[in-house]
């Protein structure tokens, strides 16, 4: 198995925020495990400065600046034009292997039916990415499947494929998605602000008749690690959620989840310590009562927070 991809098959766009040490060590990696690729730097917090970095360190990198509007926004921006067969959209605080995108992209090739591969994402602790209990089964059958793979070997002695299983969606840190897939969904959904932008791509894929593939081939997902404390940004989590329930869930299903935020941002009314959190509370009510999903707490960019 090759462990750097040779040909320019795959355009790759890495979304950075304020975490520039980051972004350089993680284009280091990109650049090592994809020489040949189109690389760019989604920055949403752009500089003169930071972009003279990544040109001095980088120089096949492109760096794009743009409005920190959404992650949506940034991959989509990322990934305008790319004319590769495959493209590659990941945040800035995940660290490759050298094998990484071979390993995804011979998933894709192995499999007609996946629109989108993605890694396992182990966190600091080494331990698989939290994607809440019921991701957690998809992680357990494919160690089972991993394991009888490496029991097995490969039939000409060499080295086996890495071990897949499909999965509802992939985690957004990272995943290469077929081009002309990418095209047919229209990227990522721009009314997702923060989170569950990945999760609706995954079942909007899953609604277009292909699979997600999560494979045996591992990178570290620092996570949060430029993710504000602003209490707007777990109500705008919420509602992406809500979004998520109203577009692919069952009416009933839809029922409880509204009625579960509803609970929360009642007792969270009750319990808040601080006026911030109060409000945040009262929007969660207002959320779940009303249905009236499309306004976000946020102005034009991340950056244009309530004052709570």
């Amino acid at each position: 198995m090759l462990l750097a991809m040779a040909e320019p098959r795959l355009t790759v766009a890495v979304v950075t925020y304020r975490t520039p040490d980051l972004a350089l060590d993680c284009l280091r990696s990109v650049v090592a495990a994809a020489p040949a690729a189109p690389v760019r730097l989604v920055d949403t917090d752009p500089s003169a400065e930071f972009a003279a970095r990544v040109a001095a360190a980088q120089p096949t990198v492109a760096y794009v600046p743009a409005e920190n509007r959404s992650y949506s926004h940034a991959v989509n921006v990322g990934l305008a034009g790319a004319a590769t067969e495959f493209v590659a959209l990941m945040n800035a605080d995940v660290q490759l292997g050298p094998a990484t995108f071979t390993d995804l992209i011979q998933a894709l090739d192995r499999d007609d039916g996946a629109g989108a591969a993605g890694p396992l994402a182990l966190g600091s602790d080494g331990r698989p990415q939290d994607l809440g209990p019921w991701y957690a089964r998809h992680y357990r059958a494919l160690r089972r499947r991993a394991d009888a793979a490496r029991s097995s070997g490969a039939p000409d002695g060499g080295a086996a494929a890495p071990a897949s299983v499909d999965v509802p969606w992939l985690s957004g840190c990272l995943h290469v998605v077929r081009s002309a897939v990418w095209r047919q969904l229209g990227g990522y959904d721009e009314a997702f602000r923060f989170c569950n932008e990945d999760l609706d791509f995954g079942l909007r894929l899953g609604r277009a008749g292909l699979r997600s593939s999560l494979v045996d081939t591992r990178v570290v997902h620092l996570g949060g690690t430029s993710t504000p404390a602003h209490p707007a940004f777990a109500v705008e989590g919420r509602r992406g959620g809500l979004i998520i329930g109203r577009r692919h869930y069952p009416a009933p299903l839809f029922a409880a989840q509204r009625a579960f935020v509803l609970l929360e941002g009642l007792a969270g009314g009750v319990l808040a310590g601080t006026p911030g959190a109060r409000a945040a509370y009262r929007e969660l009510r207002r959320l779940a009562t009303s249905g009236d999903l499309d306004r976000s707490p946020f102005g034009a960019t991340l950056d244009d927070r309530p004052p709570w």
